[in-house]
C-alpha cells in the first residue's frame, strides 16, 4: 500500500491529512489511523503558519508507502527526522529527475516543499517520524540571517530562498528527539522543539563550505559504496568485521573509509555499529520479553556492568531506571 501526500499548509492541514487516510480528528491536535493490522497516530500543536510540526507513530504489519508530492513551491522547507526498529527507504527526488536514496534505521534531512519524498517501511517494523514544516521568510528571521551577513549565513538564505528543489543531509541522528516524542503533550513541547529545530537548522550552514552542500561532501560512487557495505555488515545481530576488512570491500584507505563513513552516517563505524544494538537493546527492554541479562548476553556483552555502562552513555539513563519509569 502506498499513501501520495499533497497537503499544503493551511488551518485545516491536519482534517485534511486525516480525510485522505480515511479517519477524523480525535481532537484539533491528533488522529489515529487503523488500517488492517497497521496503526498511525498524528500529533501536532494549534495551527502557526510559520512552524507546523507533528509526530507520528506507526506500527506497520504490511508494507507501506508514503510520498509527499512537490507543492509547486518552495516557500516551506521541512525538517523530517525518522527512526524505525528496521531499516526503512528514503528517497529524494527534484525536478530535474536527480534522486538521492538513504537506506538506514535512522535518517534525516532539510528539503524544500519542491522536492518528492518517498518513504517506504517493510512489514512489521515500528517507526516514528518527527516532521517540521517551517516558513521560510520566518526562519531566516528567527535565524537572524540576511543578505549582508556572514558568509556562510548568505549561503543558507541564498538556499532557503531559492525556488529550486534542494535538501541538506543531517548527518547525526539528534539525541534529543527521543524525549521529544515521548513528551509531545507537555506544555512547553512547542517552545523546546522549535529550540532545537532552529539550533540544528542554523548548524546545517557549514555544508554549505565550498562546493558540496547538497552532495553531503560524498560523490555518487563513494555514497553508493558506503551504503552498500553498512548494509551487508551492520546488522544487529552479525559480529561487525575489523575496519580494514570494511575499507578494502569498499575499495578504500582506511582512513578515507573511515571519513566517508562518517560524513554519510555521522559517527565512526563502529559507534554506529554499537548504538544499533543499544537501540535493539531498548526496544527488547521494553518489550519486557528478556531480562536486563539475558539482553546484553545476546547483543554480545560479555557482562552487564559493561552493558549497563553503554546503555547509559547512550539513552542518559540505565536500563533498569528506564524499565522502572516505563512501567
Amino acid at each position: 500500500m502506498k499513501i501520495n501526500f499533497n497537503i499544503q499548509p493551511s488551518e485545516k492541514w491536519l482534517d485534511d491529512l486525516a480525510r485522505q487516510l480515511g479517519t477524523t480528528p480525535e481532537t484539533a491536535t491528533t488522529f489515529t489511523m487503523r488500517y488492517e493490522d497497521s496503526f498511525l497516530r498524528v500529533n501536532t500543536v494549534p495551527y502557526n503558519k510559520n512552524f507546523i510540526p507533528f509526530v507520528g507513530k506507526l506500527v506497520t504489519q504490511q508494507p507501506l508507502g508514503f510520498c509527499k508530492e512537490n507543492f509547486g513551491t518552495n516557500e516551506y522547507w521541512t525538517l523530517q527526522l525518522i527512526k524505525s526498529s528496521r531499516k526503512h527507504k528514503l528517497e529524494l527526488r527534484n525536478d530535474s529527475g536527480d534522486v538521492r536514496l538513504f537506506e538506514s534505521y535512522t535518517s534525516g534531512v532539510f528539503f524544500s516543499s519542491s522536492m518528492i519524498v518517498d518513504l517506504e517501511l517493510e512489514a512489521n517494523q515500528e517507526t516514528t517520524v518527527l516532521s517540521v514544516n517551517l516558513h521560510r521568510d520566518w526562519l531566516c528571521e528567527q535565524l537572524g540571517i540576511n543578505e549582508s551577513g556572514d558568509p556562510d549565513e548568505v549561503k543558507l538564505r541564498e538556499l532557503l530562498m531559492s525556488e529550486s528543489a534542494s535538501f541538506l543531509c543531517i548527518s547525526t541522528y539528534p539525541d534529543w528527539i527521543d524525549d521529544l516524542v515521548e513528551h509531545v503533550e507537555a506544555f512547553n513541547w512547542k517552545l523546546m522543539l522549535q529550540a532545537k529545530c532552529l539550533q540544528l537548522i542554523a548548524d546545517l550552514s557549514s555544508q554549505l563550505k565550498g562546493k558540496k552542500s547538497v552532495a553531503c561532501q560524498l560523490n555518487g560512487q563513494d555514497l553508493q559504496k558506503i551504503e552498500a557495505i553498512e548494509a551487508q555488515f551492520f546488522g544487529i545481530n552479525m559480529i561487525l568485521p575489523s575496519i580494514d576488512f570494511l575499507a578494502k570491500e569498499a575499495g578504500m584507505s582506511v582512513s578515507k573509509f573511515k571519513k566517508c563513513f562518517k560524513v554519510r552516517f555521522g559517527t565512526s563505524p563502529y559507534e554506529y555499529y554499537l548504538n544499533l544494538k543499544l537501540d535493539e537493546a531498548k526496544n527488547q527492554l521494553l518489550e519486557k520479553k528478556w531480562t536486563i541479562s539475558e539482553i546484553a548476553s545476546q547483543l554480545g556483552y560479555t557482562s552487564t556492568a559493561n552493558f549497563d555502562k553503554a546503555f547509559k552513555k547512550r539513552f542518559m539513563v540505565n536500563p533498569s531506571t528506564m524499565l522502572r519509569n516505563a512501567s
